[in-house]
């Protein structure tokens, strides 16, 4: 027992943190499960009323004294149960192939497995959208959708790690985003494409995230340090929109086609001054009639950062993107507002959240639509 490795105090935090268990009970699976984090808490949830292991050397035992008996021919006098059996143990026999992992939606519906499925849902990666395949893979698609690629190693025996899993990546608005906008690789430590990862882009501590510019394969933005859920979405926003993988502006030529055809718009409407028609009369008055309506939107005034603002970003179709605060008060129509006033002349559009139309709520405040952090996205109708 001398060479027994000394448990951790951070391993020990780990373990209480996810379990709940006080600091002996800590010491005592980490020791049994050779102070390996992960195997320690599922130990604990497999055995939660069994009796705390022990690493005590059983006292040596006099040795047993020699008995005398009579060897008889006839087998079927003896059964199975005047063999002794082994004397119980406080754990069953380690399965060192066994993925505890993989059995936790199989667990029943007694109190006790109940109660090792809430943690562990609470601990689960987001399989939902992560990318299935390898970074090569990933870097290929995030390059043909111009997306970055949002990386994460995860190592379970760092408990940071375990609290990015629980409170940042399974966050509904931040799941959202990267589900939209970026490819995500969640990577674990000791596979093959953790080690290629650490390999390509070297990093200190834990728990580690990074952006990487899918075209170059620079690692563009990275953090080690356990960020809120609402201040992971801003880096993410920010870095996305203020440095965008593709322009959605119109092509050279199409640009070009516009501003000869505008040229020639403006030429017949100099030569056409002074005479005009009977439709050119009804037209101009539509013209002007349209034009005052959208004079008449105003940009309606932004509030200060405060306790009653909320920040909201939206995405307009050539691709610009606008970062907003609104009152808590405000109603949705005054995105629509802003919309109209930051794009003259836009035409007939919505606005969408999470794909889904905000049209039908416009008398519903921002609070009450939920539209803290989202990214909205304006799109034109037919």
């Amino acid at each position: 027992m001398d060479d027994q490795v000394e448990t951790t105090d951070g391993q020990i935090a780990s373990f209480c943190a996810v379990t709940g268990a006080d600091e002996k009970t800590a010491q005592h699976f980490l020791a049994a499960a050779g102070n390996d984090v992960e195997l320690a808490v599922s130990l604990f949830l497999d055995n939660p009323t069994r009796p705390e292991p022990t690493l005590i050397e059983p006292e040596v035992r006099a040795p047993i004294q020699p008995r005398r008996a009579v060897l008889v021919d006839e087998m079927e006098e003896y059964s199975a149960d005047n063999y002794p059996r082994n004397p119980p143990t406080a754990f069953p026999p380690m399965e060192p192939f066994r993925d505890f992992r993989t059995e936790i939606p199989y667990l029943g519906d007694t109190a006790t497995d109940a109660r090792g499925l809430r943690l562990a849902s609470l601990f689960r990666p987001p399989t939902e959208i992560m990318f299935t395949g390898t970074f090569d893979a990933a870097r290929r698609q995030a390059r043909q959708q111009s997306r970055y690629l949002l990386v994460t190693v995860h190592n379970p025996a760092e408990f940071p790690c375990q609290q990015m899993v629980r409170d940042v990546w399974n966050d509904t608005a931040v799941r959202d985003f990267i589900q939209e906008e970026l490819i995500f690789v969640f990577v674990t430590v000791g596979t093959g494409e953790a080690e290629r990862y650490s390999q390509y882009y070297p990093f200190q501590g834990w728990p580690h995230w990074a952006l990487v510019d899918p075209r170059t394969g620079k690692r563009v933005r990275s953090g080690t340090r356990v960020l809120k859920a609402p201040e992971m979405l801003m880096e993410l926003v920010e870095y996305v929109s203020d440095h965008p993988l593709q322009s959605k502006r119109s092509s050279p030529t199409a640009i070009t086609e516009l501003e000869q055809s505008g040229t020639e718009e403006e030429t017949v409407m100099e030569e056409g001054i002074g005479k005009p028609t009977m439709e050119e009369s009804e037209t101009g008055a539509e013209t002007s009639t349209h034009q005052s309506k959208q004079k008449a939107v105003q940009m309606p005034e932004e509030p200060a950062d405060g306790k009653d603002v909320l920040t909201v970003q939206i995405r307009y179709p050539d691709g610009t993107r606008q970062r907003r605060r609104f009152h808590l008060t405000d109603t949705i129509n005054v995105i629509f507002d802003v919309v109209r006033a930051t794009v003259p002349g836009l035409g007939t559009f919505d606005v969408q959240a999470h794909r889904e139309s905000l049209e039908g709520r416009k008398g519903e405040t921002v609070e009450e639509g939920g539209l803290k952090n989202a990214t909205l996205t304006v799109v034109m109708k037919e």
